[in-house]
């Protein structure tokens, strides 16, 4: 099979906290071709959606440490090459969040003609932490706000430990715990 993964440039990330790497890893060592691109690497050429990606396919049976500086070289290599998306078997959405509209414009139409992982839709609709409102049952009291002032009062009204966190973020950045008797620190915690 050929299978796609597009997601923010594998140079900085950590392949031992990233799903996504042994799901590459997996892929390679049952013998699929393995691609990578980015969001930039994704247009349209004469009334196809075309993707630019490198071949990471290294050699099977090697230690996921050894795959991960192999599949980096790969990255260095200037072989591109260009692949109408609809012949790929399977493509991976895997961008950390936000994920821009033209991309998403570009792989709408062909999300019913591929297997997606993550699809267009799914992006658009769960694009955010606001998505889970949609479960009201299974999730943590939850209050969203912008104003500082609004977000004192909710952590006031609370009265105990809460966890704050931006909606558009991942991996755990900017979340922080607080509570009413951080009132030295809020300002700072609020306007992270």
């Amino acid at each position: 099979m050929k299978i796609a993964f597009l997601m923010d440039d594998l140079r900085l990330i950590n392949p031992v906290w990233e799903t996504t790497s042994y799901l590459m890893y997996e892929s390679n060592q049952r013998g699929h071709t393995v691609f990578f691109l980015e969001p930039h690497d994704v247009y349209i050429r004469k009334n196809q959606v075309v993707a630019r990606m490198r071949n990471i396919s290294v050699k099977p049976n090697l230690p996921i440490e050894v795959y991960w500086q192999m599949l980096i070289e790969c990255l260095n290599k200037d072989d591109l090459i260009f692949e109408t998306v609809t012949d790929l078997d399977a493509l991976f959405l895997r961008k950390d969040p936000p994920i821009s509209y033209q991309l998403m414009e570009f792989l709408g139409p062909v999300s019913d003609k591929i297997f997606m992982v993550n699809d267009t839709m799914g992006q658009i609709k769960g694009n955010s932490k606001v998505y889970a409102l949609n479960f009201p049952d299974i999730i943590p009291e939850t209050h969203i706000a912008r104003d500082p002032n609004r977000i004192r009062k909710i952590i006031d009204n609370f009265g105990g430990d809460m966890v704050i966190k931006p909606l558009q973020g991942h991996g755990g950045h900017g979340v922080i715990k607080v509570s009413n008797r951080d009132q030295e620190n809020l300002n700072s915690l609020i306007n992270y």
